[in-house]
């Protein structure tokens, strides 16, 4: 959800009681993807991803994702 930039799927995923700690297999968190993509998005200058991808920062820690 977090590469394909779903604000939807995330907050679906969470509210079904994701494990948002969970690691991919190169061992990244959502958090983490939703951070590089936001970094990614700050240097091209995507402002409607940038803000979609602060706001999904937001739903991952509120929801206890760490690093």
């Amino acid at each position: 959800a977090t590469d394909g930039a779903s604000l939807d799927i995330v907050r679906i995923l969470l509210n079904l009681g994701v494990i948002v700690n969970a690691r991919d297999e190169m061992g990244e968190t959502a958090l983490v993807k939703a951070r590089q993509k936001l970094a990614f998005f700050d240097m091209k200058g995507g402002e409607g991803y940038r803000d979609l991808y602060l706001e999904m920062i937001a739903l991952l820690e509120k929801a206890g994702a760490t690093d």
